[in-house]
């Protein structure tokens, strides 16, 4: 172990993890480390222990005396020891089971379906492609923009798809400040509709009911 030697801060498995991204995320981290080349595979492979706890840990411990001869060798077992916890593979077709729900924002919808892509290890465009027009609302400007333009990338279709959601936007944004408006107090000054006082009322009543015009006149208290 190099002197002076320090491990970097990593997030610590506890065996529910998939451990193909704990192995991969630690072995970029030691990497980024200097050490000294003779002493790097066993720095590596002494440091693993320090980034486990639990089950993890204790099979670590478990491991026999001058069992490891290498990381790789390490990374091997201990992927075999938890494969269990290891994440299912995606695949270009998943794409399809991502649908814009109901009310849901073009904005919410475009980040899902990335998020789901980019999980998936060289992701066929073509099904891509197809798989973002087939999870919008049928309804929708995009999906009949997309239907009668075909795109060739998935950077054509995210240019249309950010165009359509920057107008919803604007759209909404202007809706809001017209409703803010018209229920502001000093906008509704102009249309407040005059309340006919006691006597005017009674007067109208009277007439309505045929009474004498000079009672009705006496009644005005202008009069």
């Amino acid at each position: 172990m190099p002197h002076k030697f320090s491990f970097p801060s990593i997030k610590i498995y506890k065996g529910t993890g998939d451990p193909d991204n704990h192995v991969a995320q630690y072995k970029q981290r030691m990497l980024a480390e200097t050490t000294p080349r003779e002493a790097r595979e066993a720095t590596i492979c002494k440091g693993f222990g320090s980034t486990l706890t639990g089950p993890a840990l204790q099979w670590y411990i478990n491991l026999p005396t001058k069992s490891i001869r290498s990381f790789a060798a390490l990374s091997d077992k201990f992927a075999e020891q938890f494969t269990s916890s290891r994440n299912l593979e995606k695949k270009s077709d998943d794409l399809y089971e991502v649908l814009q729900r109901r009310n849901e924002p073009l904005r919410s919808y475009i980040a899902r379906f990335n998020q789901e892509k980019v999980a998936i290890p060289e992701c066929n465009a073509d099904t891509a492609i197809s798989a973002f027009k087939r999870g919008l609302l049928p309804e929708g400007d995009l999906y009949k923009e997309l239907t009668e333009y075909k795109c060739r990338t998935m950077e054509d279709v995210l240019s249309r798809a950010w165009a359509q959601v920057r107008w919803e936007e604007d759209v909404e944004s202007r809706a809001k400040a017209y409703r803010s408006t018209i229920r502001s107090p000093q906008s509704q000054l102009g249309t407040t509709t005059m309340r006919p006082s006691i006597p005017c009322l009674i007067r109208r009543l009277l007439i309505q009911a045929g009474a004498d015009t000079k009672t009705v006149i006496c009644l005005d208290p202008k009069g």
